[in-house]
């Protein structure tokens, strides 16, 4: 196998979340790969994000504020874009951690295999003290279908893209010169990891899967990226647009309509809820006409019909009753 350790940069936006920061920096800075560049891309947040990055007294820590807030995905593709300098890169989530062997179990494969574009591994669930839950665990490995993924390469990889299974934003490790980093349209929200996952697709490279749990993914009350929203619905629907486009993926084509239907279904949800009700339907009909008429859809549909916000608030009422929150 191959001994070269080239630099590997780590992107790590946050905004203000100190302590869950210092966790996520010193599972970098401990890790046993030491040929890392570590970004802290700070959104305009407190003093002491700068502060907790300083206290490491590592040079391999460097740190970019920004002077007003970019929201989550320009702060991402701005780091990959301008600040990182390695051959790969890798993204951590700054409530999120990885295991001391992450970098030097992933990177390997990319360097030994010139077709790899993207490395990735499972990952823990664990709770807001940083507690290990098995059972959570499990449940989502297969919820992703990662228990049914072969170990080894994958090329081409569009059913990976499709059903989520490759975990871009703390567990994959992607060869930085094979993506087109310019390439994100303007909405993409919260969907930037799996546009990500679909620019590393479009290569016509292969993806590697090593079946072990080297990070873990933090669930907690604030998690940004367990909750739906508008711009990560929309960031999706473009994705979805863009491979229901391409004629050698034709054999997916219900696939993808389906999952661009169920990604309507969340904009128009989200639209109802904040009081857009006229936006909302024509949301749900392009979901029915993609994906078909589903229960939840039909009573979406109905209750953006109620006079004035009432079928919002109501929708509002039955979400936080049931909880629309789970891990990626």
């Amino acid at each position: 196998m191959n001994t070269r350790t080239p630099l590997v940069s780590v992107v790590i936006a946050t905004y203000n979340r100190p302590d869950y920061l210092r966790r996520a920096l010193a599972s970098v800075v401990n890790g046993n790969y030491r040929n890392v560049q570590i970004v802290v891309a700070d959104d305009c947040g407190s003093v002491a994000n700068r502060e907790i990055a300083a206290s490491f007294d590592d040079p391999r820590i460097v740190c970019h504020r920004h002077a007003t807030n970019v929201g989550m995905a320009a702060n991402h593709i701005h780091a990959l874009r301008e600040l990182v300098s390695g051959e790969f890169v890798a993204i951590l989530n700054d409530d999120d951690e990885w295991e001391p062997s992450f970098l030097s179990r992933l990177t390997p494969h990319l360097i030994d295999d010139s077709n790899v574009v993207i490395a990735f591994s499972d990952h823990h669930v664990m709770n807001e003290h940083g507690r290990i839950d098995p059972v959570l665990s499990d449940a989502n490995t297969h919820r992703w279908r990662r228990d049914l993924l072969a170990p080894g390469t994958h090329r081409p990889f569009w059913r990976c893209l499709l059903e989520k299974t490759i975990p871009i934003a703390q567990a994959s490790v992607i060869r930085r010169g094979a993506i087109d980093w310019h390439d994100f349209p303007t909405a993409t929200g919260s969907a930037y990891d799996q546009w990500i996952g679909y620019l590393a697709c479009r290569t016509g490279m292969a993806c590697y899967y090593l079946p072990e749990r080297l990070t873990r993914y933090r669930v907690h009350e604030n998690a940004v990226t367990a909750t739906p929203s508008a711009d990560g619905a929309t960031g999706m629907i473009l994705m979805y647009d863009r491979l229901l486009a391409m004629p050698e993926l034709a054999h997916l084509r219900s696939q993808i309509e389906r999952r661009c239907g169920k990604a309507h279904l969340v904009r128009g949800r989200l639209l109802l809820q904040s009081g857009q009700a006229a936006q909302a339907r024509a949301e749900l009909r392009r979901a029915a006409a993609l994906a078909g008429l589903t229960p939840k859809l039909a009573l979406a549909y109905m209750l953006a019909h109620l006079p004035g916000a009432f079928g919002g608030r109501v929708l509002r009422t039955l979400g936080a009753a049931r909880g629309d929150r789970q891990p990626a």
